[in-house]
């Protein structure tokens, strides 16, 4: 089964297919619960003050999102960093993945929406750019892999700073965004009197009534 979920099985064409098949099913369920929020909070009441309801629903779409990159980022981290003859390594560096989701959840919650999204995106896009920076000296780094030819390492390294930069962008993206203000439509001033078509405007009201009678 291992083998099966990692694509171990494919050669490396059908793995690249394999990758971005779920990374295109990834950005559409995720693109698909943002967009269900942006629209939804425009059908409120009071979009600036949402029920709990929908309140609920956008910390959750926050946390799994933005806070799962993240999480997985955390389990980089703790690749690179737990030593390497320690006892579980394998289930601390599966540990450090839910460590890291979890404060991406409370995060979440705790913050304001825009800020939430803003920091969990910025805080991704960081920390993949700076893995690659601490993997630079390292064997498995991007100029030690091209120089002994270890050419899926270095495809992983450029991915990691291309999602680095995707991140980082998304992040300033919802920082600039300035929601769409609800124009009312203006309201046209209607008389009080107004004369019907065709009679003159000295009439008295009883004569006009008449007139418009007849």
């Amino acid at each position: 089964m291992i083998g099966l979920h990692a694509g171990r099985y494919a050669p490396d064409a059908l793995r690249w297919l394999y990758f971005l098949s779920g990374l295109g099913g990834t950005v559409m369920v995720g693109s698909g619960l943002v967009l269900w929020t942006v629209k939804r909070r425009e059908k409120l009441p009071d979009p600036l003050r949402p029920h709990l309801g929908f309140r609920l629903v956008e910390k959750l779409n926050i946390g799994f999102v933005a806070g799962f990159p993240l999480a997985v980022t955390g389990y980089f981290w703790a690749n690179r960093l737990l030593p390497v003859d320690v006892a579980g390594r394998s289930e601390w560096e599966i540990n450090a993945l839910f460590i890291t989701w979890g404060a991406g959840l409370l995060a979440a919650f705790a913050l304001p929406a825009r800020r939430g999204w803003v920091g969990l995106l910025g805080v991704t896009g960081l920390a993949l750019a700076l893995l690659t920076l601490r993997d630079l000296a390292s064997p498995r780094g991007l100029p030690a892999s091209l120089m002994h030819g270890d050419e899926r390492m270095a495809v992983f390294n450029v991915v990691l700073l291309v999602f680095a930069g995707a991140f980082l962008l998304m992040a300033r993206k919802v920082a600039r965004h300035q929601p769409k203000s609800r124009k009312r439509p203006p309201r046209v001033a209607v008389a009080a009197h107004q004369p019907a078509p065709g009679i003159p405007e000295q009439l008295t009201t009883p004569e006009r009534e008449t007139e418009a009678a007849l």
